[in-house]
């Protein structure tokens, strides 16, 4: 996926429906979600039209309630769903998969609903190729060879600082593909050059 599509995507804030976030790149997922809400929610009435879920510890009808709740003084409300086991493929609790599939196809227009999954995910899930087929599932991938680079390569620069092709190729040697480390170590380096 290319990543700077989706936060353009993100940044023109016209949402809505029901969108997936999975995937191994935990660092860039988070952003794409925190820039979500950014985008999205109104810091004035934050409590009144943002809701976090954790999807493991709750039950089909609270995330209906959660979702059917009209947004305060504003066009939307978000809801985001994180870690709900029907994904996975591990056991449901209370979550019904056919029941929470039929109500994400009559969600009310006026809420933008995410899944956020932590875990893996099962592609044979009904849930998984419904959001699919709509173009609104999201996998964050590893970043590897030229897209890697360039991340890196923006990330010194917004430090307004610069760094050779080698020292990427080394720093990739060392610290490897996830970006949570890369930024680390970034941050580090910029601190270090001054």
């Amino acid at each position: 996926m290319d990543y700077r599509k989706l936060f353009k995507e993100i940044s023109k804030g016209d949402w809505q429906g029901v969108y997936l976030f999975f995937g191994e790149e935990e660092y860039v997922k988070q952003q794409a979600l925190d820039q979500a809400i950014e985008t999205l929610v109104d810091p004035s009435f934050g409590d009144l039209n943002y809701a976090q879920l954790d999807g493991a510890e709750i039950d089909l009808d609270t995330i209906i309630n959660a979702c059917e709740t009209l947004p305060f003084m504003c066009d939307k409300r978000l809801v985001v769903l994180k870690d709900l086991p029907i994904l996975n493929g591990k056991a449901s609790g209370d979550i019904d998969e056919d029941r929470f599939l039929e109500y994400i196809k009559t969600m009310s227009d006026t809420t933008c609903l995410i899944l956020y999954c932590r875990d893996s995910l099962d592609k044979r899930k009904k849930i998984y190729k419904h959001i699919n087929k709509t173009g609104k599932a999201k996998e964050f991938k590893h970043l590897v060879g030229r897209e890697l680079h360039t991340w890196i390569n923006q990330t010194v620069e917004k430090q307004e600082k610069k760094i050779s092709y080698n020292a990427i190729s080394h720093l990739i040697d060392r610290a490897g593909n996830n970006l949570e480390d890369l930024s680390n170590e970034l941050k580090k380096l910029v601190s270090y050059v001054g």
